[in-house]
């Protein structure tokens, strides 16, 4: 008997373009990353929605469809289908990132990316991101949806205010990620 993961994994490949359009897979916390040989072939966000993919994110060929925390078994359907395997150790991601690490670099792309954050702060168990453009930053809800640990979100203005456990760690790896981005830029 097929799981409910085997069918979803089926109909993200279907909407990926198929078996022959996927050039890379790799996954994080609540994403999965793909590169794919023709942007024309995938279908629309329409779809991916309907086929249990909360959002996604098109950049050319290179593709992010946020899912939440099944990803890891939807992965491994995925990699199963198209007849690959990759295993990770030591409680680190494939970029070899800690759960903080991830969970930072999650909250960039939803706030935008590095480029849109002016600065980041922290208030007792909030992390304050503030914007230069607040209509590049994700809906409340997509934020939520993650289950990347956010407890709350409020959003006004250029402020991002964030209730998240480890907000002061997180907040450290949002500022290095700044940091290494204007150094090679």
């Amino acid at each position: 008997m097929e799981s409910r993961f085997s069918e979803k994994a089926r109909q993200i490949i279907r909407d990926l373009g198929g078996k022959n359009n996927i050039d890379s897979v790799v996954n994080c916390a609540t994403r999965i990353r793909v590169i794919v040989k023709e942007a024309d072939l995938l279908a629309t966000s329409k779809q991916f929605k309907k086929d249990g993919v909360f959002y996604v994110v098109r950049s050319e060929k290179l593709i992010q469809l946020i899912i939440g925390l099944d990803v890891p078994l939807i992965q491994e359907e995925i990699r199963s289908l198209l007849g690959t395997t990759i295993q990770f150790e030591n409680n680190l991601d494939e970029y070899g990132l800690t759960v903080a690490g991830e969970q930072a670099r999650i909250l960039v792309e939803c706030v935008g990316d590095v480029r849109n954050i002016n600065t980041v702060t922290i208030l007792g168990r909030d992390l304050v991101i503030t914007v230069l453009h607040p209509d590049l930053v994700d809906p409340y809800s997509v934020l939520l949806e993650l289950d990347i640990g956010v407890q709350s979100v409020k959003i006004s203005d250029h402020v991002v205010r964030i209730t998240i456990d480890q907000a002061a760690q997180i907040a450290v790896e949002i500022n290095e990620l700044a940091h290494y981005y204007k150094f090679f830029n």
